[in-house]
Parts: C-alpha cells; structure tokens; sequence
C-alpha cells in the first residue's frame, strides 16, 4: 500500500510515519505536526540500524590498578571471533588484524563468549583505556561510546600533619589514585571512599580527614596547610621536611 499524507485535523495523530491496524493503512505526516504519541492504533514505525558497531555499554569495576588482575565485566554480548584491545586512542590501534597475545601484560584480549561475561585483565601503564571493539567479520576496531577503564599506580603512602601540601615532591594525581594509595596506609581502613569536592579551606589533592572521611581536593591552588585535622596524603619518595607518618 503506498503511503497516504494525513493532514491535520481534529484528531490528533503521532508525526512521521505510523500504521493504523484496524484499517491497514500506512500514513505519514509531516514530524513537525507531532501532536499526538504512538499507541496500539497508531503505531510508530522507527528504523532499526543494523549491523551496530556499538557492542558494549560499559565496563565494571572502572578503575584498575597497574600491573594487578582486575576481573573486568563487559557489559554487553560478545561472541567468538569478536576482539578487544584496551587503549588510550582507539585510533593508534591500526593493524585490523593484532594476534591473539596473552592476556598477562597486555591490553589485548579475546572476550569470554555470552553477555555480560567477566574477562581477567591486567594492563602495566596507568592512564585512561578506551574500549576498542572489532566485531567478528570486521576489519576495523570501534571505540565503545563513553566505556573507559581508568588505570591508577598507587604510591606507598605518607601522612603529612605541618605545612603545605604542596611540598610533597610527589603526590596523588587523581582522586582514584587518591583513594588507591590512601587505604594502603595503616591508619586509614581498607574500603573507605573518597570524596571529590573544590574548597578553598581544605588542603589542595589527597586529604584525610582523621579517622573518618578520605577527600581529593581539586581546589589545586588552595593555600590551607595540612593539619592532624587534615591530613595530606603524600608518596613515600618525598623528601618533604614536614611531619610523616607512614
């Protein structure tokens, strides 16, 4: 049946093309006369886009550390022949082809066959992966919208309780590095999260709030000292002259 041009009338009817099923007819109008939703009599046709290359939504956990094994859940359905490689630049991974190496340093893998399957992975670099994915039968690899796996270097940590933060020679960059190198220290129990927040009466970066609450503090020119209060997390490499207690 040739599609027929419905005009508008009193009758609100849904814009684009939609299907009346009591009369069998097909219809169309104009999607700037939208003024009425789908519904069992009106049905909306929508366009299907075969062939996606979208295959994973997300990943789980999303942050990992360097050099250890993370059990990484692909959020999506993968099936044999399908290829992942974690990088930064999906763009830089440019031979279609890469041999199937070991999983154990590399950020290469062929993904566990079914949806939502967990896959062991261990990557040496710290910095954000992007999630390239070549479909079997493809030739190309895709990065997957918005799915990262942020890989953090935790450094052995120290507590700083006098003077500037910024005197630590070394310190966490980020607030996942925050939290990882923090919860290694013996006065700050494993499990404990931290908070991001800006303020300009805290310490600048990692800070830890005795006994309690763990902070990352991107307020980066903030002048508050640290304090037994607020206790700067800093690297063991520093060679600060300020009060350290590992």
């Amino acid at each position: 049946t040739s599609p027929k041009r419905v005009q508008v009338s009193a009758d609100p009817r849904p814009g684009g093309c939609w299907w009346q099923p009591y009369n069998r007819e097909l219809y169309y109008q104009d999607p700037a006369m939208d003024v009425a939703n789908c519904s069992t009599e009106h049905r909306c046709i929508c366009c299907v886009v075969s062939g996606s290359t979208m295959v994973i939504a997300g990943v789980s956990p999303t942050t990992a550390v360097v050099n250890e094994f993370v059990q990484l859940t692909l959020q999506g359905t993968a099936i044999p022949g399908d290829l992942v490689v974690l990088a930064f630049d999906c763009s830089a991974v440019g031979d279609p082809f890469l041999p199937h190496g070991s999983v154990i340093g590399s950020a290469t893998f062929d993904p566990q066959h079914g949806t939502h399957r967990v896959n062991e992975v261990r990557l040496s670099d710290s910095g954000v992966y992007k999630l390239c994915y070549r479909k079997n039968g493809s030739n190309a690899f895709v990065e997957q919208a918005a799915v990262e796996l942020q890989v953090v270097d935790p450094c052995s940590p120290v507590l700083i309780t006098t003077g500037r933060a910024t005197s630590c020679t070394e310190r966490p960059q980020t607030a996942a590095q925050c939290e990882y190198s923090a919860t290694r220290h013996s006065a700050i129990q494993e499990g404990i999260t931290v908070t991001q927040n800006e303020q300009p009466d805290r310490p600048p970066g990692c800070w830890w709030q005795g006994g309690e609450k763990l902070f990352f503090n991107t307020k980066a020119d903030s002048e508050q000292d640290c304090s037994t209060v607020h206790q700067c997390v800093c690297c063991a490499t520093t060679t600060a002259a300020t009060t350290l207690t590992a």
